[in-house]
């Protein structure tokens, strides 16, 4: 019987180990490829962002190479917001991308700033305003002026099947995208506020309501309750 000798098996079996991993690897990846839809991605300082859907739900994800790690958070609800080191759960001072402003869970803090103003515009992520809290509606606009609802609008008249079967699901956070990117229903648009905007100026990020002039970098500044932001 021709073969290995039965004392050389195990010799061989960890010598194609790497090579099967590879290979579980890229089926994983063709399964989560056939799960989501990706509609935009960008790299930015080494980090690998994608914007994608999943259960009808518009989302963004961030690989982070340097520590093997992927997280993902629904658009349409998170913030970018600069936190102190003695912020609960961080423990190190820099950007995080934040769900309702609050829960930091995307650790940005190997960017710079003006890196995560490249962020900002790329996927329409809007920055917390500290002393206002949570805005729906400031939180859903912003995605609608970055360049991944460009991408998104795209996707949905490439793939309009798809797109359309999606959409019969519940999006909570980015309700009516689909009706939005054919036509619909009309882009949300922030409400006017004078007291946010004058403290978005006072940041430095007058010029725009969601966005920093791109030759200004944004500077923490001290809010009402004695935190960083």
């Amino acid at each position: 019987m021709s073969g290995y000798p039965a004392q050389a098996a195990p010799l061989v079996c960890l010598s194609v180990l790497p090579e099967f991993a590879d290979y579980v690897q890229n089926i994983a990846l063709e399964v989560y490829r056939m799960a989501v839809h990706v509609f935009h991605k960008a790299s930015i300082g080494g980090l690998q962002f994608e914007a994608f859907i999943l259960d009808s739900e518009p989302r963004i994800s961030c690989r982070d190479p340097y520590r093997n790690q992927c997280r993902s958070l629904a658009l349409g609800v998170s913030y970018l917001r600069f936190f102190s080191p003695d912020f609960p759960s961080t423990g190190e001072e820099g950007w995080w991308f934040a769900k309702y402003g609050q829960d930091a869970l995307i650790d940005l803090t190997k960017l710079s700033q003006v890196q995560v103003l490249e962020l900002a515009h790329e996927f329409g992520l809007p920055f917390w305003v500290a002393p206002f809290g949570s805005d729906d509606f400031y939180c859903m606009a912003a995605f609608y002026h970055g360049k991944a609802w460009d991408g998104l609008k795209s996707w949905v008249h490439a793939h309009p099947r798809i797109a359309q079967k999606l959409s019969l699901g519940t999006a909570y956070y980015l309700p009516c995208w689909y009706y939005i990117a054919v036509g619909l229903r009309p882009i949300f648009e922030v409400k006017p506020n004078s007291e946010r905007d004058e403290y978005l100026a006072q940041l430095g990020r007058h010029g725009s309501t969601f966005y920093i002039p791109q030759h200004l970098e944004p500077v923490p500044v001290q809010t009402p309750n004695g935190s960083q932001d």
